[in-house]
C-alpha cells in the first residue's frame, strides 16, 4: 500500500509541472488581421495604466507564421470601442530569436516589432539572419521589413551567398534628407540584391554600378 501511495503522488506532481505554461491571445493590427498568441514559462502580467501585458521566463509571441522568443516580451495595445485590446507593439528583451516561415534572426539583445507596419528592429552585438542560402551579419542593429521581405544591417555589417561574389554597397555620406541614414549597408551579387539604401533611382545605379564591378573584378570604387 505505502509504494501505491507514493506512486500516486508522483504522477499528480508530474502533471502540475507539465502543465504551468501561461497562454493569452490578442486581437492583431497587422494586414494579415492574425491573432498574436503570447506564452510564458513564469507568468503574463497586465498592466492596465500602461496598457501593456507582460510575458516573464521563456516568453513567446506567435502570430501565423511569425514565432518572436525571448526572455522577456512586452506587449502594448490598444482599447477599441468594443473594449476589445489591439495590439500595436511588442518589445522583446534578452536572447532575442525571430523565426518566420525559413527566416531566422538569432542574437538579439532587443527587438521591437510594429505590428501595424510588419516590421522589425533588432539590436545586438552578435546578429545573424539566416533565410535559405542566404546569411546575414552584423555588431550592431538589423531591420526586417516582413510583408517586403528586406533585411538590413548597420554596423559592422556582411553578407554571404553560396557560390556567389556580393558587393557590399554602404552609404558614407549623406547631404540634407535622405531615407536611410549613414552607414546603412546593402549587398547585391550578379543575380540579387539584399538589404537596401533607400530605392529609387539612386539604388538602381547603385546595383547596376556593383554589377559592373563584378564582372570587371574591380574590389573597390565610390559612387557619387
Amino acid at each position: 500500500m505505502k509504494i501505491n501511495k507514493i506512486n500516486l503522488i508522483f504522477f499528480i506532481c508530474f502533471i502540475i509541472q507539465y502543465n504551468t505554461s501561461i497562454s493569452q491571445q490578442f486581437k492583431s493590427t497587422s494586414s494579415s488581421n492574425e491573432p498574436i498568441e503570447i506564452y510564458a514559462d513564469n507568468g503574463i502580467e497586465w498592466h492596465k495604466n500602461s496598457k501593456k501585458y507582460v510575458a516573464l521566463g521563456n516568453a513567446q509571441a506567435i502570430s501565423g507564421s511569425l514565432s518572436l522568443k525571448s526572455d522577456k516580451i512586452e506587449a502594448y495595445y490598444n482599447e477599441t470601442k468594443n473594449s476589445s485590446m489591439d495590439i500595436a507593439n511588442v518589445i522583446a528583451k534578452k536572447n532575442v530569436v525571430i523565426e518566420d516561415k525559413k527566416m531566422k534572426i538569432v542574437g538579439g539583445n532587443f527587438a521591437e516589432y510594429n505590428v501595424k507596419k510588419d516590421y522589425f528592429k533588432v539590436n545586438g552585438s552578435k546578429l545573424q539572419l539566416t533565410s535559405q542560402m542566404n546569411i546575414l551579419r552584423s555588431n550592431n542593429r538589423m531591420e526586417y521589413w516582413r510583408s517586403k521581405g528586406v533585411a538590413v544591417a548597420t554596423g559592422g555589417a556582411e553578407a554571404q551567398k553560396e557560390n556567389e561574389f556580393i558587393v557590399k554597397a554602404k552609404i558614407v555620406k549623406t547631404i540634407g534628407s535622405s531615407p536611410r541614414n549613414e552607414d546603412t549597408e546593402m549587398f547585391i551579387s550578379d543575380l540579387a540584391s539584399f538589404g537596401t539604401i533607400g530605392g529609387g533611382q539612386l539604388e538602381y545605379l547603385v546595383i547596376n554600378h556593383s554589377r559592373k564591378m563584378l564582372i570587371e573584378n574591380v574590389k573597390k570604387d565610390i559612387l557619387k
